[in-house]
């Protein structure tokens, strides 16, 4: 079955952060299936549709989707629509507030079977993509130092990390303070960050950081997504991060290593970051799970995802 495929996402200048990489690599995901797909600025009224479409994706702000809503329903197609859910009650009764405002034929976009079952809606379980590092950005064991810890910015943020915050980094530089801890700044912070991280400056291409830390830490509990981690999983950087269901919990899985306390953490990292033998096996599991989920090798699996929701509306 051939689809043509609608998309309202981040374009031109509105291209910052992860949902503009999504967007783009989604619809050349689906084209190199054979798919047509049209991508639009989401801001944007919606403006005149090909009169062929099956699915309608909003990847972005909702603005529009009251009126996308009515024009799916008088095709008789589904209107999906990336629902940003992060595990947090407050935003899963957000998100069914929503979707009972839109009406029928919308169906909120998830990641993760996880997220679909915790949302208890009908769903669309579509994959995300990311960016793969080019091969040279990967540095041997040897040359590498110092572990990654992601945007200052959201570092704080006690919504994406849990009220711990980045506390048990700072446990980490007491026990390790031989062990840089790096981070950068892409969003606006509130404050600088502490003098016992290492800041550097931001890169949109963040493999050349990514690819020279021997560990990726991710503090994250509450984010949507989270693709940096398996930007550095690309770059044969093992990744340490805590439980996400809504991404990656299934995503990185095993190839990674979940933590829940700061035990845990510093006890992890110390084990990793000093042994070349157990780094390597973890950074060629990471860069094989990193491939197998690459965006040229994902096309089938998001094809798949939106015939299914187009079978699932139309039964209905």
């Amino acid at each position: 079955m051939k689809l043509s495929v609608a998309i309202f996402g981040r374009v031109g200048k509105m291209q910052r952060g992860g949902l503009k990489w999504s967007v783009q690599l989604a619809a050349e995901a689906l084209r190199s299936v054979g798919d047509v797909v049209r991508v639009s600025n989401v801001r944007n009224p919606p403006g005149d549709l090909d009169d062929d479409l099956d699915v309608i994706w909003v990847y972005g702000e909702t603005a529009h989707v009251p009126e996308l809503a009515e024009i799916a329903r008088q095709r008789n197609i589904p209107l999906l629509v990336n629902s940003t859910f992060d595990c947090r009650s407050a935003r899963t009764r957000e998100i069914a507030l929503n979707h009972r405002s839109w009406g029928r034929g919308v169906y909120p976009v998830v990641f993760t079977d996880a997220a679909a079952a915790a949302l208890a809606l009908p769903c669309a379980v579509i994959p995300n993509l990311f960016r793969m590092a080019p091969p040279e950005a990967s540095l041997p064991f040897a040359e590498r130092k110092g572990v990654c810890v992601g945007d200052w910015a959201k570092l704080q943020k006690a919504s994406l990390t849990g009220p711990e915050g980045y506390r048990p980094l700072a446990k980490l530089h007491k026990l390790r303070p031989d062990i840089p801890i790096i981070t950068y700044r892409q969003y606006k912070p509130e404050t600088d960050p502490p003098p016992w991280m290492v800041l550097e400056p931001f890169s949109v291409a963040l493999h050349g950081l990514l690819g020279r830390v021997r560990l990726f830490i991710s503090m994250a509990r509450f984010e949507t997504f989270a693709m940096v981690p398996l930007e550095a999983q690309s770059c044969g950087t093992p990744v340490v991060y805590r439980p996400m269901p809504q991404s990656l919990s299934a995503y990185i899985g095993p190839t990674g290593i979940s933590f829940g306390s700061a035990a845990d953490l510093c006890a992890t990292v110390q084990e990793v970051y000093d042994s070349p033998q157990l780094w390597e096996q973890m950074s060629t599991a990471s860069l094989e799970n990193a491939r197998s989920k690459a965006p040229d090798r994902m096309g089938v699996a998001i094809h798949l995802a939106l015939v299914r929701a187009v079978h699932q509306h139309r039964s209905l």
